[in-house]
């Protein structure tokens, strides 16, 4: 079976999941973004500030929810830091959106 890639991987699910709407895609490409800025390190460090930046989203609500659903529909694999010093870690997971 042909793996899609984590550049198409919400997209696709997307058209599936009825849930996830026009602030989880423009997390998520934010998420790329960054992901591409760092040489496409698995897993690669974010910030919340950089994000909500990057995707437009405004409300720390927002960003938290949309943040919260991905990560319990296996889109991505966050990784908290509880330091403000250090940047969390994101994986994108590719594999979940049905390839």
């Amino acid at each position: 079976m042909k793996k899609t890639p984590p550049e198409l991987a919400l997209l696709n699910a997307v058209q599936k999941h009825k849930g996830l709407g026009p602030f989880h895609i423009s997390l998520y490409t934010a998420m790329l973004s960054l992901w591409q800025e760092q040489q496409y390190n698995i897993p690669f460090r974010v910030t919340r500030s950089r994000l909500m930046a990057t995707s437009g989203i405004r409300s720390p609500a927002t960003y938290h929810k949309c943040l919260k659903e991905l990560i319990s529909h296996e889109y991505i694999i966050y990784e908290p830091s509880f330091d403000k010093h250090i940047a969390s870690r994101v994986t994108l997971v590719a594999d979940k959106a049905g390839m």
